[in-house]
């Protein structure tokens, strides 16, 4: 019954291929980490998830985070940081992933550090107090609501050639886009000033057509175009008739210099 034989039991189930012998053996030698390399090899988010939540109760705060993470759970990784002490990683998590959350965040850490050092925490700044040291806050928060459906969406495994990498997307782009084809929404809050863009509701249009996290095409120029001209009378086209039939007979062909024309076939595919 110990847990070494456990563990040694599930590496011998593992290369034999019996991955459900394997998750008892590692669930009963409370491997907590080999749980979560096996869920995530094999694409099992309710797994994951479950094994999220028991790792969180169990004090496995680090197999807890990563579980919580993976499957876009960014509200839980927060109140991980948050219940272990690591406010001041909780807060840059929160200006990363969750800017809604960074004042409340700062105001514990404030309340955390003045216990030790009074003048350090009231040095701390957040955005609702020095919005000017947060450069587009605005926009980061109506970004944050812009990618909450997308990540709370599972996208199918097969579905990954189609999936840009993060590294590749600009979301704030991605939003303002959004913004302007009507796709999203951003609401101002009961509380807010009539200046401010900063809200806590947002509404986003429903998709029509199964989405994907691409960044939404660009939007088409919309060119003003002048109202047309009124209909020539039959007066008037007989008139317009009667001058090229005058210019057709006029026009010399002899006469025109091609010494300037290059008909080359390679220029005429080149254009």
């Amino acid at each position: 019954q110990s847990e070494q034989k456990w563990k040694q039991l599930a590496e011998l189930a593992i290369s034999k291929c019996e991955f459900g012998l394997a998750q008892e053996c590692l669930h009963q030698a409370s491997d907590f980490g080999g749980l979560l390399l096996l869920a995530s090899s094999a694409g099992n988010a309710q797994m994951v998830a479950k094994l999220g939540d028991t790792a969180q109760k169990a004090g496995q705060n680090n197999v807890a985070f990563v579980s919580h993470f993976v499957l876009g759970r960014l509200e839980e990784c927060l109140e991980v940081l948050i219940n272990t002490g690591r406010l001041p990683e909780a807060a840059f998590f929160a200006r990363t992933y969750l800017p809604s959350q960074v004042s409340r965040v700062v105001e514990l850490w404030r309340e955390h550090l003045a216990k030790v050092n009074k003048k350090a925490a009231n040095s701390l700044a957040e955005p609702q107090e020095y919005e000017n040291l947060f450069p587009d806050w605005k926009n980061a928060l109506k970004t944050e609501a812009y990618l909450k459906p997308q990540r709370q969406r599972a996208i199918p495994a097969d579905k990954f050639p189609r999936v840009p990498p993060n590294h590749e997307r600009v979301p704030v782009d991605e939003m303002q886009q959004a913004e302007e084809q009507g796709s999203f929404t951003f609401v101002r809050g009961p509380g807010d000033d009539d200046d401010d863009d900063a809200g806590d509701d947002f509404e986003q249009a429903p998709d029509t057509t199964e989405q994907s996290v691409r960044a939404p095409s660009p939007l088409p120029q919309k060119k003003e175009t002048a109202p047309p001209d009124p209909a020539p009378s039959k007066t008037e086209m007989d008139d317009i008739e009667k001058e090229l039939e005058l210019d057709l007979e006029n026009m010399n062909i002899d006469n025109v210099d091609t010494s300037d024309i290059n008909l080359d076939e390679e220029d005429l595919l080149e254009d």
